[in-house]
């Protein structure tokens, strides 16, 4: 039991500890799109094309200084190159077919750390078409607010944008150079991101899941942190009174080996 006394209390400060650094205790705050921006850059006949979203949102989570989770969207018919007929054009089928495609979505799978900055893995859904992603961003502190900012590049014709004519890379670059900074909402106590900056219907009940289990996470983690001081205390009280229990399993059960029929045993 000794030996057992050392072991087991490692092995339960390791439970501990990872659950402990488990992202389901990460702070969730909302996308605020009036404090922030999302932009693209291609070339058009050799000279550069430029436009932005007005409308986009979602959801970033941290650890400290540390991002575990982005799920975040664009409406591709909030966007602005400048010029109705443009503006016309890009909502049309051969662009972003917005009648059909409302949202422009990412979400990541999982976050690492590069030269200082940190990376998102994930999968981008444009147009009914999903590829994976990594975008690079930074987390900046501005007062009190959190700000995400990152610049990422893909190709449009992965995800058919530009179709007819405007497949032809002569006249329209396929790169596109998207910049992006989010201003994330003050956290409010037992709250998540705002109903405006909630995914669309579908994709409720999928948070709504991961909210509840992430709230079973944290009652479990503090019934285990709990229960695992309670059992290291029982161990130093079983250590000190053994002799006590040695004797007292012993008189147990030679007392319940000698008792006659219907008899208790004490």
């Amino acid at each position: 039991m000794g030996r057992l006394a050392v072991v087991i209390p490692r092995i339960l400060l390791a439970v501990l500890l990872a659950v402990a650094g488990s992202p389901a205790y990460a702070e969730c705050r909302a996308v605020d799109a009036a404090r922030g921006r999302v932009s693209f850059e291609l070339e058009q006949a050799g000279a550069p094309f430029r436009g932005s979203f007005r409308r986009f949102g979602g959801e970033i989570c941290l650890a400290g200084e540390r991002v575990t989770k982005i799920d975040v969207w664009l409406e591709p018919a909030s966007v602005d190159a400048g010029l109705p007929e443009i503006d016309a054009a890009l909502k049309g089928g051969d662009f972003f077919a917005v009648d059909r495609y409302p949202r422009v979505t990412y979400s990541s799978t999982s976050i690492s750390e590069k030269a200082g900055d940190q990376v998102a893995r994930g999968t981008l859904t444009m147009k009914g078409r999903s590829r994976p992603l990594d975008t690079p961003f930074r987390v900046q502190h501005e007062g009190a607010d959190v700000v995400i900012s990152g610049v990422l590049t893909l190709n449009r014709l992965d995800y058919g944008i530009g179709t007819g004519d405007w497949s032809n890379t002569k006249w329209l670059g396929a790169e596109v150079r998207v910049s992006f900074r989010a201003t994330l909402a003050q956290a409010a106590s037992g709250a998540s991101a705002t109903s405006s900056n909630r995914f669309p219907t579908e994709r409720g009940s999928a948070r709504g899941w991961r909210q509840q289990r992430e709230g079973v996470q944290k009652h479990f983690f503090t019934s285990a942190q709990n229960g695992i001081v309670n059992y290291l205390a029982s161990i130093c009280q079983w250590e000190s009174a053994m002799p006590v229990r040695v004797a007292t399993a012993i008189r147990c059960w030679s007392s319940c080996t000698s008792q006659r029929p219907g008899e208790p045993p004490w």
